[in-house]
């Protein structure tokens, strides 16, 4: 529940907070990135909030199971020149799979833009 409320947050933050006034309808689509390893809450969060899987975008990761940086970088700018709105970059602090921990600080040195949050989960349970 924690994961859909931060997404749905975000949403709204990256909409100017008119999405749960007017609708989707008519509003710019939205992207947010995770890792390759993220877990499966987050890809039911972006469905219920309305943004669609399809606008789920899966980062390749690093051999701790980081997300990649330049991966990242590459994403968004390819999705702000495809007229994309990037929403949110969610992290996990371990890897779902193997309960490893993940780089999440090299994840988290990403610049975030005006109306671009960040968020990060705990494997296997909602963020607190």
């Amino acid at each position: 529940m924690a994961t859909l409320s931060a997404i749905l947050t975000a949403r709204e933050k990256a909409l100017d907070w008119v999405g749960k006034e007017q609708g989707l309808a008519g509003q710019p689509v939205l992207r947010v990135y995770t890792g390759t390893q993220s877990h499966s809450s987050v890809e039911k969060a972006v469905f219920l909030a309305g943004i669609g899987r399809d606008n789920l975008v899966k980062v390749p990761v690093d051999e701790d199971g980081a997300m990649r940086p330049d991966a990242l970088r590459e994403a968004i700018a390819a999705d702000r020149d495809a007229g994309y709105r990037p929403a949110l970059f969610v992290v996990s602090s371990a890897e779902p799979a193997s309960g490893r921990a993940t780089g999440l600080t090299r994840s988290c040195r990403l610049p975030v833009k005006k109306g671009f949050s960040a968020m990060s989960t705990p494997p296997g349970r909602a963020l607190r």
